[in-house]
């Protein structure tokens, strides 16, 4: 099956279905420098593959995942694309003055990245290999912080009226991304059942403001887990695209805003 092909089995976007995605096996690593330090040190390996999508939006992002394994659980987890635009996982725990860390390519793939870290840090040594199904991505962290931050980074006071439509609206933007991942392969019904089973999610209770920003994507990882290497720089992407239009006066939802 192809990455996105469905097991006909399933249901529609209301199956109940695990939001996870189990990865191969990774490269094991251990560096002198803290986990902060080593994302510094990536972030200039990706920053010299190509240039950044947007000046503020990193080539590294915070990634969502579930560890399984008893030793080397991470306390940053972060993402992107490698040089050949594939994309790879990074791990990164405290261990001991250091780090130990683990990088893990989709489909167990290009490991090129590895020697391209250690040419910017010199004590990074690999010490072994993780062996497949020792981290499940799952969807993105997304909480309230998000949105604060956009607030905040546009000039925007973070005030309950704010904070309120702007949830809705990058709620609405996850949704129409949503959305065109599932007619790509279900049609324009796939998406109306799609977005049917998100409204009838919503009706249930009175979810809180980081329950609405992690439904769409969740409901998307329900239906297909497969996406989810292809929408952890999602939150931040559409962050960096409503700070561009920031300055759009009445065209934009910032014309919408309390100043």
């Amino acid at each position: 099956m192809g990455i996105f092909t469905r097991d006909k089995r399933q249901q529609g976007p209301g199956a109940a279905r695990a939001a996870v995605l189990p990865l191969g096996p990774g490269r094991r690593l251990r560096s002198d420098l803290s986990p902060e330090d080593c994302v510094q040190v990536l972030r200039q390996v990706f920053d010299g593959y190509r240039p950044r999508r947007r000046p503020d939006m990193e080539p590294l992002v915070p990634t969502g995942i579930r560890w399984t394994a008893a030793d080397g659980s991470p306390s940053i987890a972060v993402s992107g694309s490698d040089e050949s635009d594939d994309f790879v996982l990074f791990s990164l725990a405290p261990a001991g003055q250091g780090t130990e860390a683990g990088i893990f390519p989709l489909g167990g793939g290009n490991l090129a990245v590895a020697g391209h870290w250690k040419q910017r840090d010199r004590s990074l040594n690999s010490v072994g290999s993780w062996p497949s199904g020792t981290v499940c991505l799952t969807p993105p962290l997304i909480d309230e912080s998000l949105v604060y931050e956009t607030l905040q980074a546009a000039g925007y006071p973070v005030t309950s009226g704010n904070v309120a439509k702007m949830v809705r609206q990058f709620t609405m933007l996850f949704l129409v991304k949503c959305q065109e991942f599932v007619s790509s392969r279900e049609g324009a019904r796939g998406a109306e059942r799609f977005m049917t089973t998100h409204q009838q999610w919503q009706q249930q209770g009175s979810p809180s403001l980081a329950d609405l920003l992690q439904a769409p994507l969740r409901l998307l990882a329900e239906w297909e887990p497969a996406v989810l290497p292809y929408v952890q720089d999602l939150p931040m992407r559409i962050r960096s695209i409503l700070l561009e239009r920031a300055g759009d006066g009445h065209n934009s939802i910032w014309s919408e805003l309390e100043r």
